[in-house]
């Protein structure tokens, strides 16, 4: 499949907000391909990527939590007390 590539387009339309004319211009290539893009994701998820847009802001935070360089490191402290309380 030629650029952009779905995920591409899924980011930057559904999850940035981007109109698709913007998103054709970003990636440089016809606004075709993005529409493209877009029905290949309706059709394989079942919803409208208008509907991922509503959703998006879920998206961003589930982005940020697993990034969160602290994350891995909380969890790994929660075993070590789990595994001290286990040894009593």
């Amino acid at each position: 499949m030629k650029a952009p590539s779905v995920l591409t387009v899924f980011r930057l339309y559904c999850v940035d907000g981007l109109s698709a004319d913007r998103v054709a211009r970003k990636c440089r290539c016809a606004n075709g391909t993005v529409m493209s893009r877009l029905r290949f994701i309706e059709e394989r998820t079942g919803m409208k990527a208008e509907q991922f847009r509503a959703i998006s802001g879920q998206f961003a935070r589930m982005e940020a939590e697993f990034s969160d360089s602290g994350a891995k490191e909380t969890y790994r402290r929660g075993l070590i007390q789990e595994g001290c309380g286990d040894a009593d």
